[in-house]
């Protein structure tokens, strides 16, 4: 009696648009093989030893190879080969003032999921971490390219590059100390450079607290101080 061919075979885990490699590891103990009829599941065969199979779509695929021995004897098995999902790297981020660390919201999705993948983030200023979400600070203001690779449990890879603005903060000086007799007025120097927007307190003794040189008659010795905020909503502050 002819033994039946031993019928066995692996595959590459691929990634979607990447070939899928088949090895065949059939064999006889007596005898030889004489042809193989390879069934992908998609609606396409081959008879090719070991074949290169390209899908059309991410998924799991019982595929099955039939093996004939020289004596005529037939015998196949059914393996599952799997074809994974790309996943869609994305991100939302917002620009920040100067001093203030940017938290980029991760929104990266495998096939529509968001576990079973790994992330590294590079900030464009030399730092990068492997972390979901991450906060980080810029040292300097700037443009800077804020890019995100996502990974795959089975190591399919996308990533996504955009620009985060980090906005200088405005310059102010609230002028020198000085000094006024009481129930006379001094006119506060205050001094801004790309501010939209002047607020001094407290306003007790001001003529007005919403400019940047209001006359002051304070009744006693008083730390005023002036705040600026310029068209990006950036903050800073002086007192005399």
């Amino acid at each position: 009696m002819n033994p039946l061919p031993i019928v066995d075979f692996t595959s590459t885990v691929a990634c979607d648009g990447v070939p899928t490699v088949f090895t065949n590891n059939s064999s006889i103990n007596v005898g030889n093989l004489a042809s193989y009829s390879w069934d992908f599941a998609d609606g396409t065969n081959s008879i090719v030893t070991d074949p290169t199979h390209q899908y059309l779509n991410s998924g799991v695929y019982n595929v099955k190879l039939m093996v004939v021995s020289d004596n005529g004897c037939v015998n196949d098995t059914i393996i599952a080969a799997s074809v994974s999902e790309f996943p869609v790297a994305n991100f939302i981020v917002d620009n920040e003032c100067d001093e203030t660390p940017i938290s980029p919201l991760n929104t990266s999705t495998l096939g529509g999921s968001t576990s079973n993948m790994s992330y590294t983030w590079h900030f464009g200023d030399g730092n990068s971490f492997s972390i979901e979400n991450p906060v980080h600070e810029y040292d300097v203001a700037g443009l800077y390219p804020l890019k995100l690779v996502a990974t795959s449990n089975l190591g399919c890879i996308d990533s996504v590059t955009k620009y985060v603005t980090i906005y200088p903060s405005p310059i102010v000086e609230a002028g020198i100390d000085t000094s006024v007799s009481q129930g006379f007025s001094v006119q506060l120097a205050g001094y801004a450079i790309g501010a939209d927007q002047y607020s001094w307190s407290p306003i007790e003794g001001l003529d007005n607290s919403d400019v940047n040189n209001p006359n002051a008659s304070p009744f006693s010795t008083t730390l005023y101080t002036l705040s600026v905020i310029d068209i990006n909503g950036c903050k800073s502050s002086d007192s005399l």
